[in-house]
Order: structure tokens, then C-alpha cells, then sequence
């Protein structure tokens, strides 16, 4: 069954076209060739979910590929409204419930962040993509040691060791927990003086 009906086609091209023009003229900014795209898809998506035609799992599958795509062009509000009503609809989908971790971590909500990537380990623990954002929350929440307990179990996954990211978090966050090992029982000592005592 198609996605659009026949009257929706007609419609589409003088959407696409007066997109193009803005694209042009510089009324919709956009830095990459990606953002462009963007741009283009998400008016064929909204099309497609204005149609009003798909199936509620193909309509959530919708729904994240717009999302995903207004967060390419900035529109982070717009694609978090996107992943919840895909949620709505398929409350255990993996790909809703990373990209939506995602966007809270772009927005800086670290608990949403890590709600739903821990979501997600709980339907697939070793889950590469959720394991990523989870360490990522939890590095920016300053909790070293659970960033590099997800890292650890990163490396496991030889797709994510070829694109590098858990080595490369890793050594951030275990340097990170390797000055907080020096600088913390430097300051205890400065302030509190040795164990029996005596001060420094």
C-alpha cells in the first residue's frame, strides 16, 4: 500500500520545489551537504506521515527517521517530539529509544539521556549504540568509573572497536579517573594531615 495518495503527490512538488528555492537563497540555513539532505527528507517523511496511511510500526520507524533527521538541522525539539510519539507507539523500539537518548544528551538531559539508553540494555545488554550514549552521560556526569566499565564492555564489539570510539572514550575517561585518584587524596592529606596524624 502506498504511503501517499495520488492527490498527495500532486501537492509534493510545489513543496519541493519552493524548498529548493529557500535552500538557494539562503532562508534555510544549513552548514553541510547532509544538513541539504535533511532538509529534503524530512519533507518527504512528513508527507508520508501526513498521509495519514501507515501502519502504527511502520508510522514509530517514520517517526524516528524524522527525528533523527531535525536533529541533523538543529531542530532538537521538533525530533524529541518525534521520538516520544514513536514511543508512543512502540514503547520497546530499540531504534526510538537510542535515537531519544541521544537527543536529551545533545540537549544536555543527562537523566533522560541515560533512562532511555538504560532502556535499552535492559532489552539488549550489549547493545554497541546504547552502551555509547550511556558512557558518554555518565562522563559528562563526572562518573569516570562507569564510564569506563561501559568502554570495557564496548570493546567486546569488534564493528565499534573498528570505528575506534570505545579506545578513544576509554582513554579519556581512565585518564580522567587516573588524576582524580591523584588530586583527591593530595587534597584529603592537605586538609586532614597522614592517617596517624601528623600533617604533611
Amino acid at each position: 500500500m502506498p504511503s501517499l495518495p495520488p492527490a498527495r503527490f500532486e501537492s509534493f512538488a510545489p513543496e519541493l520545489i519552493a524548498l529548493e528555492a529557500k535552500l538557494r537563497s539562503g532562508k534555510i540555513s544549513n552548514v553541510t551537504a547532509n544538513q541539504t539532505n535533511a532538509h529534503r527528507q524530512i519533507l518527504v517523511l512528513t508527507a508520508q506521515l501526513d498521509a495519514g496511511r501507515l501502519p502504527p510500526p511502520l508510522r514509530a520507524q517514520t517517526l524516528v527517521a524524522r527525528g533523527i533527521k531535525y536533529d541533523h538541522v538543529g531542530r532538537l525539539s521538533d525530533a524529541r517530539a518525534d521520538f516520544d510519539a514513536a514511543l508512543a507507539l512502540v514503547p520497546d523500539s530499540i531504534a526510538a529509544l537510542n535515537a531519544a537518548a541521544e537527543n536529551a544528551l545533545s540537549t544536555n538531559e543527562l537523566p533522560r539521556a541515560r533512562t532511555f539508553s538504560s532502556r535499552v540494555l535492559e532489552l539488549h545488554p550489549s547493545d554497541p549504540e546504547a552502551l555509547d550514549i550511556r558512557a558518554r552521560v555518565q562522563y559528562f556526569a563526572g562518573d569516570m568509573a562507569a564510564a569506563t566499565a561501559d568502554r570495557k564492555l564496548m570493546l567486546d564489539d569488534r564493528a565499534a572497536m573498528r570505528r575506534g570510539f570505545p579506545l578513544i572514550w576509554l582513554w579519556l575517561s581512565t585518564k580522567q579517573v587516573a588524576k582524580m585518584q591523584v588530586v583527591w587524596p593530595t587534597t584529603i592529606r592537605a586538609k586532614h594531615g597522614r592517617p596517624n596524624g601528623r600533617a604533611n
